[in-house]
């Protein structure tokens, strides 16, 4: 849980097979399903106070055949498949927890062997940039009336400059 009451985990109708990852909107109101990347299943396990989620998603029994996600903004991101993980030779990635700078920590393979992982890259604005969509805010658009005082401002401004100026000569 976050420090606006938002709260995840895992909902099931039928059994572990079909469970979905959650999120929970501020002060744990309403649901959102986060889905499962196509998979049979998915389990959310932590959240910032961005409001980003972590978790696995998978096909299979439940907790099998892994891939651990991070959920921003209505976009669910399988983090198995960034070049960082990819090339570094990690395969069955399970994110546990989410820090508020982007860091994330799970388990995963590498070279045959689970182990843990700490995932924050070099420069943590280029990930979120190349990887999590952020939404873009519309810019506000000026009332007419603002138009108006704009230029009676600068009228004004005008007007002073061009009298100090004959002042001055």
């Amino acid at each position: 849980m976050n420090d606006s009451g938002q709260a995840v985990g895992t909902s099931s109708s039928h059994g572990n097979n079909d469970s979905r990852a959650f999120v929970t909107g501020a002060n744990g109101a309403g649901m959102i399903d986060l889905g499962a990347m196509g998979g049979d299943w998915s389990a959310a396990n932590g959240i910032n106070n961005l409001g980003q989620v972590i978790g696995a998603a998978g096909y299979g029994s439940y907790g099998s055949n892994a891939n651990a996600f991070i959920y921003s903004n209505g976009v669910m991101v399988n983090l198995s498949y960034l070049d960082v993980v990819i090339e570094a030779g990690w395969t069955s990635l399970y994110a546990k927890a989410i820090n508020d700078n982007g860091q994330i920590v799970g388990f995963g393979i590498l070279d045959g062997v689970s182990q843990a992982f700490l995932l924050s890259g070099a420069d943590d604005e280029d990930f979120y940039r190349s990887y999590v969509p952020f939404p873009l805010t519309p810019l506000p658009v000026p009332e007419p009336s603002t138009y108006a005082m704009l230029l009676a401002g600068l009228g004004l401004g005008l007007l002073f400059f061009r009298t100090k100026t004959e002042l001055n000569s």
